[in-house]
């Protein structure tokens, strides 16, 4: 269980590396057999090269980290859920959804 503490350092942590108008990176990992579940990484490009976020997305939009599937748990179906995640992220570090934009890999 994630703790307001641990939000609040992923959170802070995030901020010192994203800037508002940056792309976030999804990658599909795999989802159950009625989409309506999926497990999703994040990403973000830092000095020309991709960079990992995953676990600090999961901790800032407080979402389920799968430690099986190695990324985000994610549900919820007839949506994008990588917009909805990225929406969500730029909410938490910003103050806006629109903060971040995000691309699908």
């Amino acid at each position: 269980m994630n703790t307001e503490v641990q939000r609040d350092t992923a959170i802070q942590k995030l901020r010192e590396v994203i800037t508002p108008g940056e792309i976030i990176y999804v990658v599909l990992r795999c989802k159950n057999k009625l989409g309506t579940c999926r497990w999703l990484e994040f990403y973000h490009v830092r000095d020309g090269e991709l960079k990992r976020i995953t676990w600090d997305v999961a901790l800032a939009i407080q979402c389920e980290y799968c430690r099986e599937h190695d990324a985000v748990k994610v549900t919820g179906s007839r949506l994008d859920v990588g917009f909805a995640s990225v929406d969500s992220l730029g909410d938490a570090l910003f103050g806006t959804g629109r903060a971040l934009k995000h691309r699908w890999l």
